[in-house]
């Protein structure tokens, strides 16, 4: 019996071992690939607040893009989305892109609150599937990524941002 167990144990750490390094290879290579992928912007098909269909071909090539992927109560987005309002100003020769797997009344609310929906170059957009959060690898929220207006990523952040910072990125 004991030696039963003297062959087994091993062959178990062994394979919980090996099963750990794995997974780390694994996380590490989809990381590698997402990087790598969102260096230009990827294409997307995502749905606005009012059900229509949006693409990369809707976002204008003469103005850098800031993809903000948000959650309404996340408190960090929440603060980000005041700031922005208060100084809107600043992002007026930009295109905010906002992106959240919430469903359109929730979007639509938060955009609302915060008196963002009423701006042109503003946008609140839908990722019911999930599907772009894995795309551009937006694992947490707030989640930035900034394109010049040919599409090449400049900036990708995760977690709050200083709005000043935000602004001078934005105009770099």
């Amino acid at each position: 019996m004991k030696r039963i167990f003297r062959v087994i144990i091993p062959l178990l750490l062994l394979s919980l071992f090996s099963l750990i390094t794995i997974k780390i290879i694994e996380k590490v290579n989809t990381k590698k690939i997402t990087a790598e992928r969102i260096q230009k912007l990827p294409d997307f098909n995502l749905k606005t607040i009012d059900g229509s269909d949006f693409t990369k071909t809707h976002l204008s090539k003469k103005l850098p893009i800031v993809l903000i992927y948000f959650h309404s109560t996340c408190e960090y987005c929440q603060d980000e989305a005041q700031q922005i309002s208060d100084n809107f100003k600043a992002f007026d020769r930009s295109q905010l892109i906002f992106v959240s797997n919430e469903k359109p009344n929730v979007i639509r609310k938060f955009a609302e609150d915060y008196d963002l929906s009423k701006h042109d170059n503003i946008k609140f957009l839908s990722d019911s599937d999930g599907l772009f959060a894995t795309t551009v690898g937006a694992n947490t929220t707030p989640y930035l990524l900034i394109y010049n207006s040919d599409f090449d990523l400049k900036v990708r952040h995760k977690g709050s941002i200083n709005i000043s910072k935000l602004i001078t990125l934005i105009k770099s």
